[in-house]
């Protein structure tokens, strides 16, 4: 009712609301089932209650007592047989094979017991009359127990196998959050070398947070894509013989480490999401980056043959270098700075030239000619950014007229409000007027913000 209410001022996931009743349901019948059997079990209505009460609220904090123990074993009992821990996927809008697996198995298994229970009663009623038959069905009753707990136990530990190693579950969620991409399915299929993803963390510490619960079932997801992957939580603070096999590593709780044939790459657990201000002016999550992070990564550590990048200084460049060749590294390019003047360029594949206020020497722009023409190989790449507070250079001119590129003065101005950010004429979102281009991007949906650009 409440969201078909919500659904008059605004829009509803119908398929997450799907899924949250669906294991709403599912998490009733277990409980009910459970219920049931312990009132069969005594003959007061009160007891049979506080009974009910007690064990419906143990097994939905099963996982919270998870947090409190040391013993690695009891920490994933408590999380197995935790009600909490196996519902709150469906409120996210995941439906789980497992999940639904294990509540139905659980409803019929008490429901098994029930009836064993209230046979049994029947039976001794009436032993006066069944006295041989008593003692058989008893045996009997014993039998059929072992065999429907037996039964429970293998169906879901098969289960949850199938499900760690494939993809047995629904993102019922508007944009598919909890489930990898198509680029990265594509990678995770085609890839033929062994790569171990560790996360320096026990999977506890990835819940309550919506974000941190993202990022969890993302990195849970790469080993269903692949069995080339292997990913497992670690506590590297309790194994001191992990901690000791990365001595070049600083590692910290909540990192994320990948280990491929060619190279190791550290994720910072800070870099696997967006932040953004508040109105308060504190710094929150806006978003998880995690599957961007962790398959660059993936791709860094199978590449035998990274490209180079050179960022290039002297002649005053722009000196807030820092976040680009962050962003850079983090995409897997091969980052380093080269001086544009005693620097060997022909170390690289990709060199950035950003912002110089001083005009650059005709040694220098002879050494950008020999960089670019390449021996007669050409394809190589020289990236110039531009600012508006860029004095007159004329020399640069003069040798990107030669490339065919010429840099007019002044600032580009959009008058079309609905094509600008903030309402700021000078912070234009770029328009893919060619096609050639666009169909170059890998998604040409999203809009490049172009602040303060000079005109070409």
């Amino acid at each position: 009712m409440a969201a078909v209410i919500a659904s008059f001022y605004g829009k509803v996931d119908w398929p997450c609301v799907t899924g949250n009743f669906l294991g709403l349901f599912l998490l009733g019948m277990a409980q009910i089932a459970i219920c049931l059997f312990l009132s069969s079990i005594t003959e007061s209505q009160v007891v049979a209650a506080v009974l009910g009460f007690a064990v419906s609220l143990f097994l939905m904090l099963a996982d919270a007592i998870s947090y409190v123990v040391r013993s690695s074993a009891v920490q994933k009992f408590f999380g197995y047989i935790s009600f909490n821990e196996r519902y709150t996927p469906f409120t996210l809008g995941i439906v789980e094979l497992k999940n639904v697996i294990f509540f139905l198995s659980v409803t019929a298994l008490f429901c098994v017991f029930s009836t064993a229970v209230l046979e049994r009663k029947r039976r001794t009623v009436m032993k006066k009359i069944f006295r041989n038959e008593t003692g058989r069905l008893n045996t009997l009753l014993a039998i059929l127990i072992i065999i429907a707990i037996a039964i429970t136990v293998l169906v879901n530990v098969l289960a949850g196998a199938l499900s760690d190693r494939y993809p047995l579950s629904a993102d019922l969620t508007a944009n598919a959050a909890y489930d990898l991409g198509s680029s990265s399915k594509e990678i995770l299929e085609a890839l033929t070398d062994d790569v171990d993803i560790y996360v320096l963390s026990s999977r506890g510490s990835f819940t309550g947070d919506k974000y941190l619960v993202q990022t969890r079932t993302l990195l849970e997801k790469y080993p269903q894509y692949s069995p080339h992957i292997h990913m497992e939580f670690i506590d590297y603070m309790k194994d001191p013989a992990f901690a000791a096999g990365y001595p070049d590593l600083e590692l910290s709780a909540g990192d994320v480490l990948v280990q491929g044939p060619e190279a190791v790459k550290q994720v910072s657990l800070a870099s696997m999401f967006t932040y953004t201000y508040d109105a308060e002016g504190s710094l929150q999550i806006a978003g998880s980056r995690a599957e961007e992070a962790v398959t660059s990564a993936i791709i860094s550590c199978i590449t035998s043959d990274p490209v180079y990048v050179g960022v290039l200084t002297g002649n005053a460049v722009m000196q807030d270098r820092s976040v680009l060749e962050s962003v850079l590294a983090g995409n897997n390019f091969e980052v380093s700075e080269v001086d544009m003047v005693t620097g060997d360029l022909n170390d690289f594949e990709v060199l950035i030239l950003l912002a110089p206020a001083q005009d650059l020497s005709e040694d220098v722009l002879s050494r950008f000619d020999d960089f670019l023409y390449n021996g007669g190989q050409y394809g190589k790449t020289l990236l110039y950014a531009v600012s508006a507070e860029q004095p007159e250079l004329s020399g640069m001119n003069v040798f990107l007229r030669e490339w065919g590129i010429s840099v007019d003065d002044g600032s580009v101005f959009e008058t079309d409000e609905n094509n600008v950010y903030g309402y700021q004429p000078y912070y234009p979102f770029a328009q893919y007027e060619d096609e050639t281009f666009r169909d170059l991007l890998k998604d040409s949906s999203k809009r490049v913000l172009m602040p303060v650009s000079r005109p070409l």
